[in-house]
């Protein structure tokens, strides 16, 4: 894991400069993803990377080989100026790096704040390219692992100008938009960047800024402590989806809801379920979620509109109910805030841990923070919209913080004060639920909250009457891990439920500390209180703590009784010297059998603690997955009853189609029978029936007359007619051959009228045809 720590050591500064450092603008030089990836930042802006689960394999495997399963990546953001990289925050997907700190520009120029937004998606391992000081120095200390360049942007680089004393408390990208970046300066004010065009080179536009006034004063000048400190998101649960607790310097919480960057998704049956309590919520969903009645669309993309009417109101402080036997933190000495979900189903808040300079608290949140609005914007001469409590009749009540725990840090009061802090974390343990990590400085505590399952247990079973006094639950088991000298700029705990977790705690010199927490169990025999029952993990020697012992358990024997037969026998006074039946022999041999029953003993005793631990563990899960199960059921049986539905629509839809093909083809019949226009066609057909009609009375005269000739004709002697066709004419004694000319010309002309009144007895014989069909 060299590779991974060993550029890590931070250049030296003069003191002055050091000593000037604010409060808040502590180190973090160490984050994870969501896909399951470590990073590790160094003073150079340089950002190394590798899989989680092989820094935990390589924590708890004695026989790991140093890098050997590790696959270490390089990204070396191309910054537009050299600067004093202090904080790394990397969004879920792991596509974008968010990197602050701090720049001097050198001949006894002022220090400003510095912020870079790199795409690590987009990184080039094919070599480098500019002149860039970072790039160039990351050529020169290469160390053979995979090197990607990348390109950073700044971000509010002419705000950072123009207030040269403000500086970045905390950068955190949204958990519902990964291209959104939260960021919160000691002067009050929280905005929400958008980082898609980083990719394509374009520059972060920042898309929401409140300036958060506590008190209602209208601050304008940057305050030498910051008044708000820290943020985090809550729980995805319900209106939590959409809300930001921040804390104040006094300890106390307050929330911003909604707050949703332009483009989040959110699950459609989530949206569903919210309950909009006034009109204005019911407005803002709509306005917010156009597409929420379109049942196609699972995932809904948020709409957001600018706070031109009512900004998003400032809620709080919550008020804090404190129990008469602990007492809570005095002075203005908060640190760091985390917010977990919470471990029952109640429809609570979540459980939130803050750190003092002196002290842990753990609290509770009944209920969810609900929407509100303040009466108008305030805007500065900077542009900023300054939102503060909604103090209308109509603002929702706000839930109360039921301070639970108290752990004291340090067993001097006043021994641990806030200006020797120089860096300070709170983080929950993603392998236990019920734990909470606290560092100040170089002191690391694991408190576990074991009256978490308990209170599971009573809200489960209806009985929380039998818990009602804080006093009965059990108390908190409190470690401490480590204890440097100097103080910590990194530190990240990594695991999940399933497997087993350590702590990465990174120096300013480059070294590293692997801690791995003791379980819950071997915890219990402390009593709670406060004690060094675990050690830092050497990286050359991997003295894996407790997570050896558990090895050993598996073997039969805890670590610190991992005696042998010879070892005990010798211990025991038994040597190959002694005689059978000698009391000498016989009482060595007792002994040596008590010990050894003890050893078992209590190894039977840790199994059982560790097995009881662990069936908490599985019964929880087992749980989660019933639960998980009967929603998938639930959503299968919907999936089908729309199915169904779909079936049936289809068969609807067939039937109305053939009803419509149907009533088409009777439209079609009755279409011939409606009156309509004459075409050219039969506008001349028409005219020319109608001269036939005209001339049918002259055809029939003529007909007359010429079945009148014909007649006439018939009637007539042979010898009076002559030749009529092929006949001869017998009345004349003169031969054919003597015929002459005319006659030629009389019979040719019979022949033709005899020709022509043939067709015109076949047309009058079509007319009438005609006639009568009309």
């Amino acid at each position: 894991m060299s590779a991974l720590f060993d550029h890590v050591e931070r250049a030296s500064k003069p003191t002055d400069v050091a000593s000037s450092r604010p409060v808040n603008a502590r180190f973090a030089c160490a984050c994870e993803d969501e896909r399951g990836s470590f990073y590790v930042l160094n003073h150079r802006g340089e950002i190394r990377s590798t899989l989680s689960r092989d820094v935990v394999r390589y924590a708890v495997d004695l026989d790991a080989n140093d890098g050997a399963r590790a696959r270490v990546v390089k990204h070396v953001p191309a910054y537009g100026k050299p600067f004093d990289a202090e904080r790394v925050s990397v969004s879920p997907s792991g596509r974008h790096a968010c990197a602050s700190g701090e720049r001097d520009e050198g001949s006894g120029a002022r220090v400003v704040a510095a912020c870079y937004v790199a795409c690590l998606s987009a990184g080039v391992s094919t070599g480098f390219t500019g002149d860039d000081d970072s790039i160039r120095q990351a050529k020169e200390l290469d160390d053979g692992v995979e090197t990607r360049a990348c390109a950073a942007i700044g971000v509010c680089e002419e705000e950072f100008e123009a207030v040269p004393n403000v500086r970045v408390v905390r950068c955190a990208w949204h958990p519902s938009a990964d291209a959104t970046l939260a960021m919160l300066t000691t002067d009050g004010v929280f905005r929400l960047i958008n980082c898609d065009n980083v990719a394509a080179g374009g520059k972060p536009v920042v898309e929401r800024c409140w300036k958060l006034d506590l008190n209602g004063s209208f601050p304008e000048a940057s305050p030498l402590r910051p008044d708000v400190v820290d943020f985090a998101f809550a729980p995805a649960n319900g209106w939590g989806a959409f809300t930001v607790y921040f804390l104040a310097k006094t300890g106390d919480l307050h929330a911003m809801c909604p707050v949703v960057p332009r483009g989040a998704k959110y699950p459609r049956v989530t949206l569903k379920h919210l309950a909009a309590e006034n009109a204005a919520a019911a407005a803002w969903l709509d306005e917010t979620f156009p597409e929420l009645d379109d049942t196609r669309v699972p995932m809904l993309a948020a709409h957001v509109s600018k706070d031109e009417g009512r900004p998003v109101a400032l809620q709080g402080p919550l008020p804090r109910s404190v129990s008469s036997t602990q007492g809570a933190s005095e002075g203005e000495d908060a640190l760091a805030l985390a917010v977990s979900p919470a471990f029952f189903d109640l429809g609570v808040g979540g459980t939130v841990a803050t750190l003092h300079a002196n002290a842990a608290h753990v609290h509770i949140l009944p209920s969810e923070v609900k929407p509100s609005w303040c009466d108008g914007p305030h805007r500065n001469v900077r542009g900023y919209t300054f939102v503060m409590s909604d103090a209308s009749p109509s603002a929702p009540d706000l839930p109360k913080l039921l301070t639970v725990d108290t752990v004291r840090l340090s067993a001097t009061p006043g021994e641990q004060s806030l200006a020797k802090v120089k860096f300070a974390s709170v983080t929950w343990d993603p392998a236990l639920r019920e734990r909470v990590f606290v560092c100040v400085n170089g002191i690391v505590h694991s408190i576990v909250l074991t009256w978490l399952p308990v209170l599971e247990t009573a809200a489960e079973d209806a009985v929380d009457e039998n818990h009602a006094d804080y006093g009965a639950l059990p108390m908190p088991q409190v470690a401490a891990l480590c204890d440097f000298d100097a103080p910590l700029v990194g530190l990240q705990p990594l695991g999940d439920p399933l497997a087993e977790g350590v702590v990465v705690t990174i120096r300013s010199d480059g070294t590293h500390r692997m801690l791995i927490p003791p379980p819950a169990s071997a915890m219990a025999e402390s009593g709670g209180d406060l004690a060094t029952s675990a050690v830092a993990v050497q990286p050359q020697t991997l003295e894996a703590g407790s997570r050896s012992e558990l090895r050993a358990l598996s073997e039969g024997i805890r670590k610190d009784k991992m005696k042998g037969v010879d070892e005990i026998m010798k211990e025991c006074g038994v040597t190959p010297e002694m005689k059978t039946g000698d009391p000498g022999s016989n009482e060595a041999l007792a002994k040596c059998a008590r010990a050894l029953k003890e050893i078992y003993v209590d190894y039977a005793r840790d199994v059982h603690d560790e097995v009881r631990t662990t069936a908490l563990r599985l019964t929880a899960e087992i749980k989660r997955q019933k639960e998980e199960v009967t929603s998938l059921l639930k959503s299968a049986n919907d999936a089908i009853e729309r199915h169904n539905a779909l079936v049936e629509r289809i068969e609807d839809s067939a039937a109305t189609h053939e009803s419509i093909r149907e009533r088409l083809r009777d439209l079609a019949e009755q279409e011939k029978t409606i009156p309509h226009p004459l075409s050219k066609a039969e506008k001349l057909l028409r005219s020319q029936m109608e001269a036939y009609e005209a001339d049918l009375p002259l055809l029939k005269q003529r007909i007359d007359e010429l079945n009148e000739r014909a007649s006439v004709a018939t009637e007539r002697d042979d010898d009076d007619i002559g030749y009529v066709g092929s006949r001869r004419v017998v009345g004349q004694s003169t031969p054919t051959d003597e015929c002459g000319e005319d006659e030629r010309k009389v019979r040719k002309a019979l022949t033709a009228q005899g020709d022509s009144i043939k067709e015109n007895v076949a047309k009058a014989k079509l007319i009438r045809e005609l006639l009568l069909d009309d």
